[in-house]
């Protein structure tokens, strides 16, 4: 695995944990927030593993959707997901 992807790993797992403690005590828009990272450097690491390299957030979530979803490796459920964290935390 890359340094790349294993940084997106961390910081996947960071937000996570983020999210698990605004849960209790933070406000939905904290929460949706850290989850739609998780989720978005979840996805990125997948992306470097493939040795893709997108610039930005909406190059990370089309990838996704075009590498990894229609490539059969993520569900489309998987991929409507990210899309709708995206929406939310706009």
């Amino acid at each position: 695995m890359s340094d790349y992807a294993a940084e997106e790993l961390r910081e996947a797992h960071d937000a996570l944990s983020d999210a698990a403690v605004l849960r209790d005590d933070g406000t939905d828009k904290a929460v949706v927030n850290r989850l739609y990272y998780a989720c978005f450097h979840a996805a990125q690491a997948v992306l470097y593993v493939r040795e893709f390299e997108p610039e930005s957030h909406r190059g990370v979530i089309s990838l996704f959707g075009q590498e990894i979803v229609l490539e059969g490796d993520a569900s489309g459920a998987d991929g409507r997901f990210l899309n709708e964290l995206r929406d939310y935390h706009e």
